[in-house]
């Protein structure tokens, strides 16, 4: 007996949500296939998801609360241009940030706990032997998550909204030189290595050099006329004065 259910010629074909539209518009940004600086034309953009401008309009405001693009005059989109100020506040702020959040955390990490900080840097290196930034940058984000977790919910919340603002310049610090990964897993394993000795300043101080690192070159890259002030300044509060020169290049 034949049991499949028919469709009817008249059923309109599903239609992406906003969820889905957002989604994949993010991932085309974050991997460069949309340009920094790019105008986002509505209408082109709705016929190639095949969706209404409502839905495309939502996505366009959830990505712009992101930081993603940014409204123009006539009410125009554009990806958000990349701008080294930009990047030396931001990680300024994830320095301090994510500093209070594991020093909070670190002193109260169960065993289990630990052990999924660890499985999320396992599947960040699994990540790394694709070559396909997409693949290490969850595991990427868990990791970051799990280390500032018993932080309490607002300031957790100020922590992964810093994060992923930073991801579009992160995945551009992995695009431009694909060895920096090499260094960025051994500055990983040594924050781990500090949480499994329960040494809470010292995880501190090597995620602060981890991300100050990463402002430092982008910046560098960017402009190399523009002194990363608020980074640097950020560093100094919580790296010794005398050990602030290893975390520069």
């Amino acid at each position: 007996m034949h049991t499949d259910t028919p469709v009817s010629p008249r059923t309109p074909a599903r239609r992406p949500g906003v969820r889905a539209v957002y989604a994949r518009l993010r991932e085309e940004i974050l991997n460069g296939w949309i340009a920094p600086g790019e105008v986002l034309n509505q209408v082109h953009l709705a016929r190639r998801f095949g969706v209404s401008r409502t839905p495309l309009r939502e996505a366009l405001r959830m990505l712009e609360a992101e930081g993603l693009v940014r409204a123009r005059p006539q009410r125009r989109m554009r990806v958000t241009a990349i701008q080294a100020e930009e990047i030396d506040v931001l990680y300024a702020q994830r320095i301090l940030l994510e500093s209070m959040g594991i020093a909070l955390t670190v002193p109260l990490l169960r065993p289990d706990e630990l052990r999924q900080i660890r499985e999320a840097l396992e599947a960040m290196h699994a990540g790394e032997e694709t070559g396909d930034p997409a693949e290490w940058e969850e595991p990427h984000r868990r990791f970051h998550a799990l280390l500032v977790r018993h932080a309490g919910h607002p300031l957790v919340r100020a922590i992964v909204d810093a994060g992923e603002r930073a991801e579009l310049y992160r995945r551009l610090f992995v695009r431009t030189d694909p060895m920096t990964w090499a260094l960025t897993r051994k500055e990983h394993d040594a924050v781990l290595e500090a949480c499994l000795r329960r040494e809470a300043e010292e995880a501190v101080r090597r995620n602060a050099r981890h991300l100050a690192r990463t402002a430092l070159v982008l910046v560098g890259r960017l402009d190399p006329e523009l002194e990363p002030r608020a980074t640097r300044q950020a560093l100094r509060f919580v790296v010794p004065e005398g050990r602030v020169a290893e975390a520069v290049p």
